[in-house]
């Protein structure tokens, strides 16, 4: 049985554990401490689960900080804690390890509910979601259905990115004509009274690959439970994987065989994912029943909210074009320096050949200058006075004060006057608005809404940098 904790724990968030708890049990608390410090010492094996398409990689850090705040004694000494305290980044997803024969699991939930974050995944990883899909409640199918998107979306694109992985393979085969070379000892035990035919070898293209086939597999698995996730192109594209005579069975043993190559590479990400995927077959966290230590997935939801901001607001911005930074790359900070050093914001806000703003992305509560950090400030106006640009925006998803897009402008005290503008979309407004309606009875046209909203932030943005320039 794992051991889990009633307090749900969300991305952003400070939360105390006590051992009293009816859940931990009394040393959950320590096999969890133990968990904690795996988890630190593993995060540096994460990098593969970064989502954005950038042209640089890193590595999940500071998932979890964790500090004891008292321990209790224990036959005379004090040796197990009584409480933590848990301080979360912007990460979600899970995790779960054996801690002396204990299965022991953290679970960290996105801070909007289901809805939002569901909606936010879809159009960041490019997954097709029906608008009626609501599930990434806490149910016991939670971590499938998070690694059921997270799968589609690698797989959307490996698919767009790389030919569908193909091999050739050796075949023997007693034929009537003549292919590829004769295999004279075949030939003399098979063919020696029958001179009309000919035992051959030659080689077979195939698409019944390692990679096809753990793919075919998962898409097994998943289909029985998450039908509605896949698009009439997936399903397309497995019909045709079929119809190639690609099986949908693989151990665990030959999909850690599996050798990338530049023709396969954009495939490890969907795959690796798949190994988690066949592991768990299905269970949720506190049924899981896997052997493996150290398993699990965290999803930055910075990244999330980047890429969100991007194709649904930024990429619609009328008279203005959006570049993100991540695709293009950075620029140098130093002339002629050897050892170069980039410097790269989210995206630049371009209106022909001329920069208008500096726009940054940040997944956090802030929808006035008072609530900035001093880091994102400084960075803020490093990044205008690196491109010689007069504007700064911020680009955040908190606004619980009422359904209108946040606006908030300030000017910078020195000789060029230039302005810092921060835009908030209500999503915790939203979020509220729909726990509301749901205790009501009441069923809230999300789409409608969110569309409204994110058609409002589009306009806002536009309208204010014409107000100002």
């Amino acid at each position: 049985m794992a051991i889990e904790f009633g307090r749900t724990i969300q991305d952003c968030s400070i939360i105390e554990i006590e051992n009293n708890s009816e859940r931990i049990g009394n040393n959950g608390l320590t096999f969890y401490v133990s968990m904690l410090e795996e988890l630190k010492q593993k995060s540096q094996d994460f990098s593969f689960q970064s989502f954005r398409r950038t042209k640089n990689t890193k590595n999940l850090e500071n998932i979890v900080d964790y500090r004891v705040l008292s321990f209790r004694k224990y036959n005379g000494t004090v040796s197990l804690p009584s409480k933590i305290e848990l301080t979360t980044s912007y990460y979600v997803g899970f995790y779960h390890t054996t801690i002396e024969g204990q299965q022991v699991s953290l679970t960290i939930t996105p801070r909007f509910g289901e809805k939002i974050a569901n909606y936010l995944y879809a159009n960041a990883l490019g997954v097709h979601l029906a608008k009626s899909t609501t599930s990434i409640s806490q149910d016991k199918f939670y971590n499938q259905w998070f690694l059921a998107l997270l799968w589609i979306g690698a797989l959307e694109g490996a698919i767009t990115q790389a030919h569908i992985p193909k091999s050739y393979v050796r075949e023997k085969k007693n034929l009537t004509y003549f292919r590829g070379r004769l295999d004279v000892g075949k030939q003399i035990l098979h063919n020696l009274t029958s001179p009309h035919k000919m035992y051959c070898q030659y080689p077979k293209l195939t698409y019944d690959t390692p990679i096809n086939r753990t793919l075919c597999k998962v898409y097994k698995i998943l289909k029985k439970t998450h039908s509605s996730l896949f698009s009439p192109s997936i399903q397309g594209h497995f019909s045709m994987l079929n119809d190639f005579g690609v099986r949908d069975e693989i151990s665990m043993q030959e999909i850690e065989s599996i050798r990338y190559t530049p023709l396969n590479r954009a495939y490890q990400k969907v795959i690796e994912l798949s190994k988690i995927i066949i592991s768990q077959k299905g269970q949720s966290n506190t049924t899981l029943e896997s052997k493996s230590k150290g398993q699990g997935f965290f999803l930055d939801m910075s990244e999330v909210w980047e890429s969100y901001l991007y194709k649904k607001i930024l990429s619609k911005l009328e008279g203005y074009e959006a570049r993100d930074c991540n695709l293009d790359g950075g620029d140098r900070v130093f002339l002629g320096s050897d050892n170069v050093r980039e410097m790269r914001p989210d995206f630049k806000l371009m209106r022909g050949d001329k920069l208008v703003a500096i726009m940054d992305a940040k997944y956090k509560n802030v929808d006035s200058i008072e609530k900035v950090s001093r880091e994102d400030l400084y960075q803020m106006m490093s990044y205008m006075y690196r491109y010689d640009c007069d504007l700064g925006i911020f680009l955040t998803p908190n606004n619980v004060e009422g359904e209108d897009i946040g606006i908030a402008e300030v000017t910078i005290d020195n000789k060029k006057r230039g302005k810092i503008l921060i835009f908030s979309l209500p999503l915790q407004w939203l979020d509220n608005e729909i726990n509301h309606q749901t205790k009501e009875g009441k069923v809230l046209d999300f789409h409608s809404k969110i569309s409204k909203l994110e058609k409002d932030m589009s306009r806002e943005i536009v309208g204010k940098i014409k107000e100002i320039l």
